[in-house]
């Protein structure tokens, strides 16, 4: 019996030790003496005996939300917010009491740790420290994650900080995690009144999925977005490119079709729909030409007409009209060398628009000086094969001017 008694003592020895260490803990920081009470609850939390005293756990916390409250102390301990959320699990994993200490207060430990995350990464957004931006809203989508698990809080979705932890890794090269973040508010069908700028994610999470290949993911985000932002040509854009990677030319073409007659003014789908026609239906050696090469090549040229009437300054539909036309006078320089002079003079035309327009801005980008080269080049050869050796010289001058 003396065994037992002495056991006994021991057990309610250890307990008022570790009480009086808790209370000297919460002691120090009501003193407001931090790094004290710090040391003291580190203390009490290193023996092993105290891994389930959830007031330890509890005190832990909102030690540390004290310390990220001071500005020098929140240098010195640069982790404090991610220690009191970690002291904040504990707790709730440990308390037999079911929680009366955190209800009591309000919440306000776990709501603070969330506020500070939320905050600092929002200032941190501000100055363009996107990868701090990134960690602290993920930081916060993680708390507020956990309270809505506890069922403290009802949120499905902390849009505002998912957005900016998108739009963080978005912007410090994390497209992988941009397009996790993203998802999730596309996915939720989300739409922000006042952000004009929604409509540029949903179709940026598509484009993002076409491009690393995952096309299944890719319909996902373009049927949603078809539903969200409808009436938006990106994404019958997305769906012919979708096509052109795994479709027929059949189920392109009909695509294109579908597609031009919803937007008959959009001019770029009548270019790219002219372009692919083109690639099916030309070829350089006619014995590799489908058999109804000219009369597709007939409806390039209809859509690139078209396109060139909606929006005559496009100078890419002035030059491919222009090379159609060049092509076929090529086809004819062997054998009939007038019709092919005929068909010289016919594509003239567009590549002087294509100098004419390209004249009329300040600084060509390089895909408009590669342009605008193009056709000095093909005016140089249309000029030779007519003989006119002064003005072969002269777009041969201007073409060597662009490569200075």
């Amino acid at each position: 019996m003396q065994k037992i008694t002495t056991f006994l003592f021991l057990i309610l020895f250890s307990c008022f030790i570790y009480s009086q260490t808790v209370n000297t803990a919460n002691d120090l920081l009501k003193a407001n003496k931090l790094v004290e009470a710090k040391n003291e609850i580190d203390k009490v939390l290193g023996s092993p005996a105290n891994q389930k005293n959830y007031e330890a756990y509890y005190t832990k916390a909102k030690i540390c939300n004290a310390i990220v409250a001071d500005p020098q102390l929140r240098k010195q301990y640069p982790a404090a917010r991610m220690d009191a959320f970690n002291a904040l699990k504990r707790y709730t994993e440990t308390d037999e009491k079911m929680l009366v200490t955190l209800r009591s207060d309000g919440y306000k430990p776990i709501k603070d740790i969330y506020a500070g995350f939320y905050t600092e990464a929002a200032a941190a957004y501000k100055i363009n420290d996107y990868e701090a931006a990134f960690t602290g809203f993920v930081n916060a989508i993680s708390v507020i994650n956990f309270m809505t698990e506890k069922g403290w809080i009802k949120v499905n979705l902390d849009t505002s900080s998912v957005l900016y932890a998108g739009l963080s890794a978005e912007r410090s090269a994390r497209n992988d995690e941009a397009a996790y973040y993203y998802g999730q508010l596309v996915k939720a069908r989300v739409t922000i009144k006042g952000y004009a700028d929604m409509v540029e994610i949903y179709k940026w999470t598509a484009k993002h999925h076409f491009e690393k290949k995952n096309y299944s993911e890719a319909t996902v985000f373009i049927n949603i977005g078809k539903e969200v932002y409808p009436d938006i040509p990106f994404w019958p854009a997305l769906e012919i490119a979708l096509i052109g990677v795994s479709g027929s030319s059949d189920e392109l073409f009909g695509k294109y079709e579908e597609v031009i007659a919803k937007y008959p003014t959009n001019h770029f789908y009548r270019y790219n729909y002219a372009v692919e026609l083109y690639e099916y239906a030309y070829n350089t050696d006619q014995t590799k030409r489908p058999a109804n090469s000219d009369e597709l090549i007939k409806k390039v040229e209809q859509n690139l007409a078209s396109a060139i009437r909606i929006e005559p300054d496009y100078t890419k539909a002035q030059l491919f009209a222009g090379q159609v036309v060049y092509n076929k006078g090529i086809d004819e320089l062997q054998t009939t060398k007038a019709k092919a002079l005929e068909y010289f003079d016919e594509a003239t035309p567009y590549f002087l628009q294509v100098e004419k327009l390209s004249a009329r801005k300040t600084n060509l980008t390089p895909g408009e000086k590669s342009d605008l080269k193009e056709a000095y080049d093909l005016l140089t050869t249309i000029y030779k094969q007519k003989n006119l050796a002064e003005k072969a010289t002269e777009y041969k001058k201007k073409f060597n001017s662009l490569n200075k």
